[in-house]
């Protein structure tokens, strides 16, 4: 994602630059707006420019970082140190350690980059932790 974020700002610096390639990068936008799926860069970028307000681009979106096309024609990335959100059935969600008590008596975290569940009695494992396809009970 590094790769793709530093040639998105170095792709915003060159529009910026070029008043001729704003207009191409919109027009670009505008024609690919049509497709189905996450904006692209140039998509957000033509978006915010006819809004006059940032546009996020949900494709470049990480656990730790997200994008966003402001109206000058420039990128605003940021980024944290840490997983700040995860995706959950195709959505991204904040990161959520609210404990919730499952259908079967168990207690597990809301939403974390690693599953916890605690038990809710009974002969099993005191707890089960899962990350990276990988399953733990203690």
């Amino acid at each position: 994602m590094r790769v793709f974020a530093v040639v998105a700002v170095l792709v915003s610096l060159a529009v910026m630059a070029d008043p001729p390639a704003q207009a191409a990068v919109a027009a670009a936008g505008a024609r690919s707006a049509r497709t189905a799926g996450p904006l692209t860069v140039g998509q957000a970028l033509a978006r915010a420019a006819s809004s006059g307000r940032a546009v996020p681009v949900p494709g470049a979106t990480t656990t730790t970082q997200t994008l966003a096309a402001n109206p000058d024609g420039t990128l605003t990335l940021r980024q944290s140190t840490a997983p700040v959100r995860k995706r959950v059935g195709g959505a991204w969600k904040a990161l959520d350690a609210t404990l919730r008590r499952d259908a079967g008596g168990s207690v597990s975290t809301a939403v974390t980059t690693s599953a916890l569940r605690l038990s809710g009695g009974g002969s099993g494992p005191l707890a089960t932790m899962s990350a990276l396809g990988h399953r733990r009970p203690l």
